[in-house]
């Protein structure tokens, strides 16, 4: 008979009529002792006449019904209460949540103006441009004559400082009324009194035209003359474009001229659909009559190469459908899929290409030789170089090499008219998904998938920062 019944003496107490299965193992006998008594079975010790209990076998330790067994062996101690209540992410608020995260503050959608929130969520990622804006002492004027650039420029700063002092998600309605007085465009609704959605590609370029208030980063030399804003000296291209008339390649038929920007276009068409092939076409443009003063009927081809390129380089994804057709709306952008490190060298002028291979050989030499040299303080120097804080061009990128930094993306899987969004570049190599005021955190491939055809997003904006060479970015 395999199945007894015994009494097990453990201590002052006596367990009555305890079940023993001998065809199971012992220590499922002993798990059923610690059910009982709280004593683990790795405790116990099991004895009848004199002999042990084992865990594998039953072996000499032969029982009957009503045999009496003693068990040996106490509870343990159950462990401490913690000093401190443990703290779960449920009980963090969205300040602290965000703040332990590292994530960006959140802003309101005022309604469609998802396009603002993912601008302003990008600029937010230039350091030297939330600096600037700090310094900056102009104010939000509210009357009729009021100085749009100004205004924008003091509304955007105010906006900054309550998205890093407060910690909640803030409504940026000061900064949309500015914008929307400057640019009445912004301002439209729609048949139930509501804002309607606008183009993330123009509010930027929009906002970048109107900070051209905020001084030079180097004001604070008085023996330095400002030529520059921040923005030119940041954000700012130039241009070397030459205007061919016709078919000729007659000398004296080519017209240059040096022209500044803020943005790039990149021009996607069916047989351009990566960003570097994108900004080459951006780069060439047929000239209409009427931009002329030649005979009727002339070709004109405007030719461009970058002869300056600024430490942030701003592309904006757009379709050339016709001469005066105007950027095309967001819901017609085709995809293009886009680097996370751009090297602008093929974009750039003869001149320039020769000043980028210069500064990067001299960069490779000083990592080569970084621990050959005595004199430490002339390898800091030159490799500073590389940041353009030695150059007298101050914002100025000396080597042609980017990195990703932010995009904006529109999402045509929503119901009503679309939806923006930023992602943005994470200090540990992560990235930060901005949906208004659901901030997200995901990784570069997520990013990457952007591009893809599955995907409902399509990449609009690009920011790309000048990228460090030699040593840790002193930006960050």
């Amino acid at each position: 008979m395999p199945v007894f019944t015994v009494h097990v003496k453990w201590g002052k107490e006596k367990l009555q009529d305890v079940r023993v299965d001998t065809e199971s193992p012992p220590r499922v006998f002993k798990l059923h002792l610690s059910e009982l008594t709280g004593v683990s079975p790795h405790r116990q010790k099991v004895l009848v006449r004199g002999i042990s209990l084992k865990d594998d076998e039953w072996g000499k330790f032969q029982i009957k019904d009503g045999s009496t067994l003693l068990l040996m062996g106490s509870v343990e101690e159950l462990p401490s209460a913690p000093a401190e209540r443990p703290t779960f992410v449920e009980d963090f608020s969205e300040a602290h949540l965000a703040n332990v995260m590292d994530l960006p503050t959140g802003l309101v959608n005022l309604g469609n103006t998802c396009y603002l929130n993912a601008t302003v969520q990008c600029l937010r990622r230039v350091p030297e441009l939330r600096e600037a804006l700090k310094r900056y002492k102009g104010s939000v004027q509210t009357t009729a004559i009021a100085n749009s650039a100004e205004s924008i420029t003091a509304a955007l700063r105010d906006l900054f400082d309550s998205l890093e002092r407060d910690g909640q998600a803030v409504p940026p309605i000061i900064l949309l009324q500015r914008l929307q007085s400057a640019c009445p465009q912004f301002a439209q609704k729609g048949d139930r009194d509501e804002y309607m959605l606008q183009d993330a590609r123009e509010c930027c370029k929009e906002l970048l035209n109107r900070l051209t208030k905020l001084p030079s980063w180097e004001d604070h030399k008085e023996d330095k003359p400002q030529d520059k804003s921040f923005v030119e000296e940041f954000f700012g291209l130039e241009l070397c474009s030459a205007v061919t008339c016709g078919e000729s390649t007659e000398a004296s038929d080519v017209t240059s001229r040096k022209e500044k920007r803020l943005h790039l276009s990149c021009v996607a068409k069916e047989d351009a659909t990566t960003l570097e092939a994108g900004l080459q076409l951006g780069l060439v443009d047929e000239l209409n009559e009427s931009r002329s003063h030649g005979e009727a009927g002339m070709s004109l081809l405007e030719s461009s190469q970058i002869c300056r390129l600024p430490t942030y380089f701003v592309v904006l994804l757009d379709c050339k459908r016709g001469q005066d057709d105007g950027p095309a709306p967001a819901t017609l952008l085709p995809k293009v899929t886009f680097p996370m490190n751009l090297d602008a060298l093929p974009l750039c002028s003869a001149s320039l290409k020769r000043s980028l291979l210069t500064q990067r050989q001299r960069e490779a030499e000083v990592t080569e030789n970084a621990g050959k040299l005595p004199n430490i303080e002339s390898i800091t120097r030159r490799t500073l170089q590389a940041f353009d804080l030695l150059h007298g061009d101050t914002g100025a990128n000396s080597h042609g090499l980017y990195k990703l930094r932010a995009v904006i993306s529109y999402d045509r899987s929503s119901v009503s008219a679309g939806h923006y969004l930023a992602w943005l570049s994470g200090k540990k190599g992560d990235w930060i998904k901005c949906n208004d005021t659901n901030m997200e955190v995901v990784c570069e491939q997520d990013v990457q998938q952007i591009c893809a055809a599955e995907s409902p997003h399509t990449a609009c904006v690009f920011l790309y920062v000048s990228e460090p060479m030699g040593m840790d970015d002193p930006r960050k």
